[in-house]
Parts: structure tokens; C-alpha cells; sequence
């Protein structure tokens, strides 16, 4: 009697675990990175409840899928990545979604061919604010999808987004315009993508893969650059060690500017647009302290 009892417990555990959300709670949307989250949000406002994998501090390139992670996307009614190889562990999202119908969405996929796309295999395409705008008309459907109440409502907002992001794109090129042409070093590929939105060149990484170490000739080659005067600044990104920037720095006398590609990576920059004037702040100082 007792082992009966304990079997129908069991089984209703797992019934409970197994059931739907109740009609009134509001869709879970998952995003790989926090600034998808954030174009989310702007879309779907407070219709759907929107959670990031990745925080701005974290490396959006390794990620620990366990615990409070395995449960985000377990609960998810849309899962929405990048892709171009930014999530490495997206595999491991996808075959643990095997035995659900969750949708997951890889924007990089829907904009191939696009001609913004120029920098290869680079992932960190929305730091260009025109890709931006694709991203979001990528999106849109999908969540469309979710809340089809709301259809009308989230192509609204959407609209809305994309024309505050031709006004971004605007005055961010506006304020940077003094430095068109001008070339940079950068820390990592992770700012290719706004630097070519501008008109400014990045002319070395000091590493082109994170967690690497260039070689000793690589960084003479990178001394001998900052050496020619032509080298504006050296970019260094907070979710890595400044020690290499530091080090060229200090040999060649050119200055670190930081930069971010991810939201929440510095203070108070908590949405896209934030994001994008930051690095435009960051960038200009030298220029206008000049």
C-alpha cells in the first residue's frame, strides 16, 4: 500500500511539472544576450515577460547551462539567439528542446545576404544600428506568433523602435563625424560592426578570438602601428583583462578608450540605445577634450 502511495506522489509531481501555463499568465521570451532582451522588450512592452542567458559581464560565448539557466529555457515560449557562432553552446539549447515545441529563432540566418553584413563571420551585428532594424523586422512575426491578440500592437511599437533607431544612427553619426576616417585598435572583433557604421577603421585586434594570447611578433607588429601616429585610440573592452591594452599604451602613449558590446557591461547603460551612445561618448571624449 505504502509503495502505491509513493508511486501515485510521484506521478503527481511530474503531472505538475509537465503543465502549461495557466491561461493568464503572460508568454516567457528567452533571449541568448541582453541586448535582445532589450529589443524584445521594446517590442512586446509589458505583454510578455523577457529574460536573458547571458548578463552583460559574461562571456556570450560559453555559458553554463545548468540550474536557474536549464530552467529559462524549459519555461521558454520563444527562444531568440543570434547565431554566427556567438552562442557556442546553442546545440546544447537545441537538443534539450528536442522532446518540446518551443520555437527558437537564429536572426543571423534570416539576414544572410544582407549587404551590411560585411565583416565574415563575425557575430556582433547589432552594433550597427541599420542591422539593428533588420533584427527587429526579423523578430516581429515571431513574437506575433506567441500573442496573436496583440499582433497589431507589437507591430506598433516595433515601427515605433525602428524609427528611434534611424534617429540614433543619425545623431550618433553626427556627433562622430570629426572622426571619420581615423583608425583604431581594438582589444577583440566585437566593435567591427559600429566602427564601420561610422566611417572609422579598425586597423589591428590585439587578439582576434578571446581568451587568446597574441604572440610576441604580433604585438612588435601591433607597437610598430601605434608607432606611425596614425593610430587614434587603442580600444579596450571591460568584459576582458586591460592588461595588453595597458601594455601598448604605455609604450606607445596612445590612449585606452573603453568600449562595450553588450548592455550591462559598463554603468547605467541598461538598454540598446544606451549601449550605442556610450561608446559614441566614449569614442568622441578624445576628439573634444582635444
Amino acid at each position: 500500500m505504502k509503495k502505491f502511495l509513493l508511486i501515485f506522489a510521484l506521478m503527481g509531481l511530474l503531472l505538475l511539472g509537465c503543465q502549461k501555463k495557466e491561461p493568464d499568465e503572460s508568454p516567457v521570451i528567452v533571449t541568448s544576450i541582453s541586448v535582445y532582451q532589450d529589443l524584445v522588450q521594446n517590442i512586446v512592452g509589458e505583454a510578455c515577460q523577457v529574460k536573458s542567458l547571458v548578463s552583460g559581464m559574461e562571456n556570450p560565448h560559453t555559458l553554463d547551462l545548468s540550474g536557474s539557466k536549464a530552467k529559462l529555457i524549459q519555461d521558454a515560449d520563444l527562444i531568440v539567439f543570434n547565431g554566427m557562432g556567438l552562442e557556442g553552446w546553442a546545440d546544447q539549447v537545441k537538443s534539450g528542446l528536442k522532446r518540446k515545441s518551443t520555437p527558437l529563432i537564429t536572426v543571423a540566418d534570416s539576414l544572410a545576404g544582407d549587404s551590411l553584413l560585411i565583416h565574415g563571420d563575425n557575430p556582433h551585428i547589432w552594433m550597427d544600428p541599420r542591422i539593428t532594424k533588420s533584427i527587429v523586422q526579423v523578430i516581429l512575426p515571431e513574437l506575433q506568433k506567441v500573442l496573436p491578440d496583440s499582433a497589431q500592437q507589437f507591430r506598433a511599437r516595433a515601427e515605433q523602435f525602428i524609427g528611434e533607431l534611424d534617429i540614433l544612427y543619425q545623431d550618433v553619426g553626427y556627433k562622430l563625424a570629426p572622426l571619420a576616417g581615423e583608425q583604431v585598435i581594438v582589444q577583440t572583433p566585437g566593435l567591427d560592426y559600429f566602427f564601420s557604421a561610422f566611417d572609422i577603421t579598425p586597423a589591428a585586434h590585439i587578439v582576434d578570438h578571446p581568451g587568446t594570447e597574441p604572440s610576441a611578433r604580433a604585438m612588435t607588429k601591433l607597437s610598430d602601428q601605434l608607432d606611425t601616429g596614425e593610430i587614434f585610440a587603442i580600444i579596450r573592452l571591460p568584459q576582458f583583462s586591460d592588461r595588453l591594452p595597458k601594455t601598448l599604451s604605455a609604450e606607445s602613449g596612445v590612449d585606452i578608450v573603453e568600449m562595450s558590446p553588450l548592455i550591462n557591461g559598463t554603468p547605467y547603460v541598461d538598454t540598446y540605445i544606451d549601449l550605442i551612445w556610450y561608446n559614441a561618448d566614449q569614442l568622441s571624449h578624445g576628439e573634444l577634450s582635444e
